[in-house]
Protein backbone atom coordinates (compact mmCIF):
# COMPACT_ATOMS: atom_id res chain seq x y z
CA UNK A 1 0.00 0.00 0.00
CA UNK A 2 1.16 2.97 -1.04
CA UNK A 3 0.84 6.11 1.75
CA UNK A 4 1.34 9.75 1.70
CA UNK A 5 1.89 12.71 4.34
CA UNK A 6 0.58 15.92 2.97
CA UNK A 7 1.69 19.26 5.07
CA UNK A 8 2.65 22.90 3.52
CA UNK A 9 4.96 24.86 5.54
CA UNK A 10 6.98 28.16 5.24
CA UNK A 11 9.06 27.01 8.46
CA UNK A 12 12.27 25.22 8.91
CA UNK A 13 11.53 21.72 9.68
CA UNK A 14 9.81 21.75 12.82
CA UNK A 15 9.53 18.79 15.04
CA UNK A 16 6.03 17.33 13.92
CA UNK A 17 7.50 17.34 10.21
CA UNK A 18 10.96 15.34 11.70
CA UNK A 19 8.35 12.89 13.29
CA UNK A 20 6.23 12.10 10.31
CA UNK A 21 9.43 12.16 7.99
CA UNK A 22 11.00 9.11 10.06
CA UNK A 23 8.02 7.05 10.41
CA UNK A 24 8.20 3.68 8.12
CA UNK A 25 6.24 3.03 4.99
CA UNK A 26 4.99 6.77 4.41
CA UNK A 27 6.15 9.06 2.05
CA UNK A 28 5.93 13.08 3.03
CA UNK A 29 5.57 15.58 0.87
CA UNK A 30 6.33 19.24 2.21
CA UNK A 31 4.62 22.03 -0.34
CA UNK A 32 6.52 25.03 -0.31
CA UNK A 33 5.71 28.49 -0.82
CA UNK A 34 7.01 31.56 -1.66
CA UNK A 35 8.10 31.99 2.25
CA UNK A 36 9.16 28.71 2.82
CA UNK A 37 13.09 28.79 3.62
CA UNK A 38 15.11 28.34 0.06
CA UNK A 39 17.31 25.94 2.20
CA UNK A 40 14.38 23.84 3.36
CA UNK A 41 15.53 20.11 3.56
CA UNK A 42 14.82 16.76 5.75
CA UNK A 43 15.61 13.24 5.21
CA UNK A 44 12.55 11.18 4.78
CA UNK A 45 10.61 14.34 3.30
CA UNK A 46 9.66 14.89 -0.46
CA UNK A 47 10.14 18.63 -0.75
CA UNK A 48 7.91 20.49 -3.44
CA UNK A 49 9.84 23.58 -3.99
CA UNK A 50 8.42 26.29 -5.64
CA UNK A 51 10.11 25.94 -9.00
CA UNK A 52 9.08 22.45 -9.17
CA UNK A 53 5.76 23.39 -9.08
CA UNK A 54 5.87 25.24 -11.77
CA UNK A 55 6.68 22.80 -13.82
CA UNK A 56 4.11 20.46 -12.71
CA UNK A 57 1.29 19.25 -15.35
CA UNK A 58 -1.69 20.88 -12.98
CA UNK A 59 -4.20 23.87 -13.99
CA UNK A 60 -4.39 24.14 -10.22
CA UNK A 61 -0.79 24.85 -10.08
CA UNK A 62 -1.83 28.12 -12.21
CA UNK A 63 -4.94 28.97 -10.64
CA UNK A 64 -4.03 28.67 -7.14
CA UNK A 65 -2.34 31.74 -5.20
CA UNK A 66 0.50 31.96 -3.85
CA UNK A 67 1.08 32.57 0.42
CA UNK A 68 -2.20 30.21 0.69
CA UNK A 69 -2.97 26.91 2.16
CA UNK A 70 -4.95 25.94 -0.88
CA UNK A 71 -1.26 25.13 -2.54
CA UNK A 72 -1.48 21.73 -0.95
CA UNK A 73 -3.97 20.81 -3.33
CA UNK A 74 -0.64 20.73 -5.50
CA UNK A 75 0.66 17.61 -3.01
CA UNK A 76 -2.30 15.61 -3.33
CA UNK A 77 -2.27 15.40 -6.93
CA UNK A 78 1.43 14.88 -7.31
CA UNK A 79 0.50 12.16 -3.92
CA UNK A 80 -2.19 10.75 -6.75
CA UNK A 81 0.52 11.00 -9.96
CA UNK A 82 2.53 9.03 -7.72
CA UNK A 83 0.10 6.09 -7.22
CA UNK A 84 -1.33 7.09 -3.43
CA UNK A 85 -3.27 4.65 -1.54
CA UNK A 86 -3.83 6.67 1.22
CA UNK A 87 -3.34 10.48 1.95
CA UNK A 88 -2.91 11.68 4.94
CA UNK A 89 -3.28 15.65 5.66
CA UNK A 90 -2.28 17.66 8.63
CA UNK A 91 -0.08 20.54 9.51
CA UNK A 92 3.31 21.48 10.76
CA UNK A 93 2.43 22.11 14.15
CA UNK A 94 0.84 19.06 15.09
CA UNK A 95 2.69 16.55 16.80
CA UNK A 96 1.65 12.60 16.45
CA UNK A 97 0.98 10.75 19.33
CA UNK A 98 3.07 7.15 19.66
CA UNK A 99 0.26 5.24 18.56
CA UNK A 100 -0.42 7.53 15.65
CA UNK A 101 0.60 4.96 13.15
CA UNK A 102 -1.90 2.35 14.22
CA UNK A 103 -4.97 4.41 15.33
CA UNK A 104 -6.68 5.21 12.22
CA UNK A 105 -8.30 2.73 9.58
CA UNK A 106 -6.30 1.37 6.86
CA UNK A 107 -9.81 0.58 4.78
CA UNK A 108 -12.75 3.10 3.71
CA UNK A 109 -14.99 0.43 5.57
CA UNK A 110 -15.11 0.46 9.49
CA UNK A 111 -16.43 -0.43 12.35
CA UNK A 112 -18.64 2.77 13.96
CA UNK A 113 -20.84 4.23 16.43
CA UNK A 114 -23.66 6.57 14.71
CA UNK A 115 -26.34 8.85 15.76
CA UNK A 116 -30.23 7.69 15.55
CA UNK A 117 -31.60 9.36 12.19
CA UNK A 118 -33.42 12.82 12.25
CA UNK A 119 -31.38 15.93 13.72
CA UNK A 120 -29.95 17.54 10.91
CA UNK A 121 -26.94 18.98 12.45
CA UNK A 122 -24.71 16.96 15.16
CA UNK A 123 -21.94 18.51 17.63
CA UNK A 124 -19.58 15.51 16.64
CA UNK A 125 -17.40 16.72 20.21
CA UNK A 126 -20.30 15.99 22.44
CA UNK A 127 -19.54 12.61 21.47
CA UNK A 128 -15.64 12.74 22.41
CA UNK A 129 -15.59 14.96 25.31
CA UNK A 130 -19.19 16.66 28.23
CA UNK A 131 -17.24 19.96 27.86
CA UNK A 132 -18.98 22.62 25.94
CA UNK A 133 -17.06 22.75 22.63
CA UNK A 134 -17.94 22.79 19.40
CA UNK A 135 -15.96 22.71 16.43
CA UNK A 136 -15.49 25.65 14.21
CA UNK A 137 -18.47 26.31 11.27
CA UNK A 138 -20.92 24.84 13.75
CA UNK A 139 -24.32 27.00 13.30
CA UNK A 140 -24.38 29.16 16.03
CA UNK A 141 -28.05 28.70 16.29
CA UNK A 142 -27.23 24.71 17.25
CA UNK A 143 -24.91 25.19 19.99
CA UNK A 144 -27.52 25.31 22.52
CA UNK A 145 -30.12 23.30 21.07
CA UNK A 146 -29.92 19.91 23.69
CA UNK A 147 -30.69 18.02 20.37
CA UNK A 148 -27.99 18.74 18.70
CA UNK A 149 -25.62 17.92 21.69
CA UNK A 150 -26.60 14.71 22.70
CA UNK A 151 -25.16 12.95 24.60
CA UNK A 152 -22.67 9.50 23.53
CA UNK A 153 -25.60 7.38 25.07
CA UNK A 154 -27.58 8.24 21.98
CA UNK A 155 -25.20 6.52 19.80
CA UNK A 156 -26.13 3.32 18.59
CA UNK A 157 -23.12 0.49 17.03
CA UNK A 158 -22.41 0.08 13.57
CA UNK A 159 -20.87 -2.72 12.00
CA UNK A 160 -19.52 -1.35 8.73
CA UNK A 161 -19.54 2.30 7.76
CA UNK A 162 -18.48 3.24 4.42
CA UNK A 163 -16.35 6.20 4.71
CA UNK A 164 -12.83 7.48 2.44
CA UNK A 165 -12.36 10.18 4.29
CA UNK A 166 -11.36 9.82 8.14
CA UNK A 167 -11.53 13.08 10.40
CA UNK A 168 -9.32 12.84 13.59
CA UNK A 169 -9.82 15.25 16.42
CA UNK A 170 -6.93 17.09 18.25
CA UNK A 171 -6.32 17.63 21.47
CA UNK A 172 -5.32 20.54 23.98
CA UNK A 173 -6.14 22.93 20.80
CA UNK A 174 -8.80 21.92 18.23
CA UNK A 175 -10.08 23.77 15.47
CA UNK A 176 -12.88 25.82 17.46
CA UNK A 177 -14.39 29.58 16.74
CA UNK A 178 -13.51 32.96 18.47
CA UNK A 179 -16.84 32.28 19.77
CA UNK A 180 -15.77 29.82 21.65
CA UNK A 181 -12.26 31.06 23.20
CA UNK A 182 -13.80 34.56 24.00
CA UNK A 183 -16.67 32.71 26.49
CA UNK A 184 -15.06 29.07 27.17
CA UNK A 185 -12.10 28.75 26.48
CA UNK A 186 -9.58 26.34 27.87
CA UNK A 187 -7.56 23.17 26.34
CA UNK A 188 -9.64 20.20 25.78
CA UNK A 189 -8.90 16.37 26.32
CA UNK A 190 -11.09 14.21 24.26
CA UNK A 191 -11.67 10.68 25.19
CA UNK A 192 -10.79 7.46 23.60
CA UNK A 193 -13.58 6.05 21.85
CA UNK A 194 -14.79 4.27 18.86
CA UNK A 195 -14.98 6.11 15.10
CA UNK A 196 -18.20 8.02 14.95
CA UNK A 197 -20.15 8.38 11.77
CA UNK A 198 -23.14 10.45 10.52
CA UNK A 199 -25.86 9.24 8.77
CA UNK A 200 -27.28 11.04 5.61
CA UNK A 201 -28.47 13.69 6.24
CA UNK A 202 -26.79 15.51 9.18
CA UNK A 203 -24.19 17.43 9.06
CA UNK A 204 -20.97 18.63 10.43
CA UNK A 205 -18.19 21.03 9.83
CA UNK A 206 -14.55 19.63 9.23
CA UNK A 207 -11.25 20.38 8.66
CA UNK A 208 -7.83 19.33 7.14
CA UNK A 209 -5.85 19.28 9.87
CA UNK A 210 -5.96 15.74 10.67
CA UNK A 211 -7.55 13.92 8.05
CA UNK A 212 -6.81 10.56 6.20
CA UNK A 213 -8.13 10.45 2.74
CA UNK A 214 -8.70 7.11 0.29
CA UNK A 215 -7.55 9.36 -3.33
CA UNK A 216 -9.35 6.10 -5.00
CA UNK A 217 -12.91 6.18 -3.33
CA UNK A 218 -12.93 9.63 -3.07
CA UNK A 219 -10.54 11.74 -6.05
CA UNK A 220 -11.65 15.07 -5.88
CA UNK A 221 -10.61 15.89 -2.33
CA UNK A 222 -9.28 19.53 -2.65
CA UNK A 223 -8.99 22.26 -0.16
CA UNK A 224 -10.90 24.76 -1.53
CA UNK A 225 -9.70 28.71 -2.60
CA UNK A 226 -11.46 30.12 0.18
CA UNK A 227 -10.47 32.94 2.18
CA UNK A 228 -6.44 32.30 4.31
CA UNK A 229 -8.36 31.45 7.51
CA UNK A 230 -11.24 29.54 6.42
CA UNK A 231 -9.32 27.22 3.46
CA UNK A 232 -8.24 24.42 6.33
CA UNK A 233 -11.05 24.46 8.29
CA UNK A 234 -14.31 24.70 5.71
CA UNK A 235 -12.56 23.66 2.93
CA UNK A 236 -11.93 19.78 2.66
CA UNK A 237 -14.75 18.18 0.46
CA UNK A 238 -15.61 15.73 -1.82
CA UNK A 239 -17.12 17.28 -4.63
CA UNK A 240 -19.42 14.04 -4.93
CA UNK A 241 -23.10 13.59 -3.56
CA UNK A 242 -21.49 12.05 -0.27
CA UNK A 243 -19.98 15.97 0.87
CA UNK A 244 -21.38 19.19 -0.42
CA UNK A 245 -20.53 23.02 -0.12
CA UNK A 246 -22.75 24.74 1.97
CA UNK A 247 -22.88 28.23 2.47
CA UNK A 248 -18.72 28.26 1.95
CA UNK A 249 -18.78 25.50 4.35
CA UNK A 250 -17.33 21.68 3.64
CA UNK A 251 -20.92 19.75 5.11
CA UNK A 252 -20.56 16.06 4.77
CA UNK A 253 -23.74 13.70 4.75
CA UNK A 254 -22.62 9.97 3.91
CA UNK A 255 -18.38 9.80 3.53
CA UNK A 256 -17.24 11.25 7.42
CA UNK A 257 -15.99 9.13 10.01
CA UNK A 258 -14.63 10.87 12.93
CA UNK A 259 -11.90 9.30 15.11
CA UNK A 260 -10.96 8.90 18.51
CA UNK A 261 -8.48 11.63 19.62
CA UNK A 262 -5.81 9.09 20.73
CA UNK A 263 -4.04 9.87 16.97
CA UNK A 264 -3.29 13.46 17.46
CA UNK A 265 -2.38 16.38 19.86
CA UNK A 266 -1.99 19.98 18.60
CA UNK A 267 2.13 20.90 19.23
CA UNK A 268 1.40 24.37 20.07
CA UNK A 269 1.89 24.45 23.63
CA UNK A 270 4.64 22.13 23.39
CA UNK A 271 6.85 23.41 21.02
CA UNK A 272 7.24 26.80 22.79
CA UNK A 273 8.39 24.99 25.92
CA UNK A 274 10.54 22.31 24.12
CA UNK A 275 11.18 24.01 21.11
CA UNK A 276 13.00 27.42 19.65
CA UNK A 277 10.23 27.18 17.14
CA UNK A 278 7.21 29.69 17.74
CA UNK A 279 4.19 28.85 15.45
CA UNK A 280 1.50 31.22 14.73
CA UNK A 281 -1.79 31.80 17.03
CA UNK A 282 -4.67 30.68 15.18
CA UNK A 283 -6.92 33.35 15.02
Amino acid sequence: MSKFIVITSINDPTQAVKEFSAMEDWQVIVVADLKTPNDWQLEGAKLLTVEEQKTLPFETAKLSPWNHYARKNLGYLYAISQGADLIYETDDDNLPYPTWQNSFPTSATTEAATYAEGEKYRNVYSYFTEARVWPRGFPLAEVARAEANAPATESRQISRAHAPILQGLADLEPDVDAIYRLTVGGQIKFAKKKPLFLNPGTYCPFNSQNTLGFPKRSPTYICQDLCRAESPIFGVATLRSDVFIKKGRACCSVALVFIRSETFITSCEILRKNSTFTPKLKA
